[in-house]
């Protein structure tokens, strides 16, 4: 009675779907739902949480992957065309944009937002916000744009290379805090691409959680 689902899903052996959330002394009567979009498929052992208050969901996009023995906690948000590999977990609140991939054995800390099309490999431990379109690996370390994934989506050569210009111009030859960085390239330059606008954009709402950096 804790989940909707859609159509042409399908939902392996064992999985646990609305599940209490994890949190001490929570009470039953405050648990809300979890919504599942159109044509996911949820493997062996999954665990999806409940969100944590009546009002709530945590909501599972459509077209999406969570493969054998992931999590997905409380009041987590993965919109559509999501890949969760094997034993892949994610702290509550955790907020995934759209063709996002998150590597086996990983695990994204709560509150965490992770950008669209974003990629982190297996067995890394995830503590701050993923920009859109990036690579992430070990301890929030990010090592460059998903180049492979951005041609696998059909986004044009010209395209990745003006992000390509942009990216370096964030991480390499700007100071101060990001919001502003993006900020002022967004307001000062003429920017043609979508993927280049998402990208920037993401760094506008600068959260306590901060932004994982390029390794040196």
């Amino acid at each position: 009675h804790r989940c909707a689902i859609g159509n042409n899903c399908i939902i392996d052996s064992f999985s646990a779907l609305g599940g209490l959330p994890q949190i001490a002394n929570f009470k039953i009567s405050d648990a809300g739902i979890v919504t599942i979009g159109d044509n996911t498929v949820v493997r062996e052992h999954v665990t999806l949480s409940t969100a944590s208050a009546k009002d709530r969901s945590t909501r599972i996009g459509s077209h999406c992957l969570l493969m054998a023995c992931s999590h997905v906690a409380h009041d987590c948000v993965l919109e559509n065309n999501i890949i969760l590999a094997n034993n892949a977990l994610l702290g509550g609140h955790t907020h995934l944009q759209n063709d996002c991939f998150i590597g086996g054995n990983s695990a994204i800390h709560q509150d965490c937002t992770v950008g669209a099309g974003a990629i982190v490999s297996g067995v890394s431990g995830i503590s701050k916000n993923i920009p859109p379109q990036c690579m992430v690996a070990n301890r929030n370390e990010l090592i460059g744009l998903n180049i492979v994934g951005l041609r696998r989506r059909g986004v044009s050569p010209a395209s990745i290379g003006e992000l390509s210009k942009y990216f370096c111009t964030i991480f390499k030859k700007m100071t101060g805090k990001f919001c502003e960085r993006a900020e002022k390239l967004l307001s000062e330059n003429k920017i043609e691409y979508k993927e280049t606008i998402q990208f920037l954009e993401f760094f506008k709402n600068e959260s306590p959680k901060g932004f994982c950096n390029p390794r040196k």
